[in-house]
Order: C-alpha cells, then sequence, then structure tokens
C-alpha cells in the first residue's frame, strides 16, 4: 500500500513538490567551480595513469 501522506516519517516536517523535485544549483562562485572541474581533470589524469603505465 503507498502511503499518501506529505508528511516527513520521522520528524513531522511537510516538504513541498516543488523543492522535493528541483535540485538546487550550489557552485554559483568562481573557486568552487574551478575545485570542481579539477576534479575532474584530476579524475581523468588518474584514469590515463593507470590505463598506460599499470
Amino acid at each position: 500500500m503507498i502511503n499518501r501522506n506529505p508528511r516527513h516519517p520521522k520528524d513531522g516536517r511537510t516538504i513541498a513538490g516543488r523543492k522535493a523535485r528541483q535540485g538546487e544549483i550550489v557552485l554559483k562562485t568562481t573557486p568552487m567551480r574551478l575545485v570542481f572541474i579539477a576534479g575532474f581533470i584530476g579524475i581523468a589524469v588518474l584514469a590515463v595513469f593507470f590505463q598506460w603505465y599499470l
């Protein structure tokens, strides 16, 4: 059976459908974006290293 109670089961908070479905962009500043991109580049470099040297 589907629970149709809109309240959170642990603390009774109600969460609006819009907030539950849509994410928030957290990379708002330039330093945050640079760290995020550097992480992707680092993963790619490690992948190439492991592919070629191991």
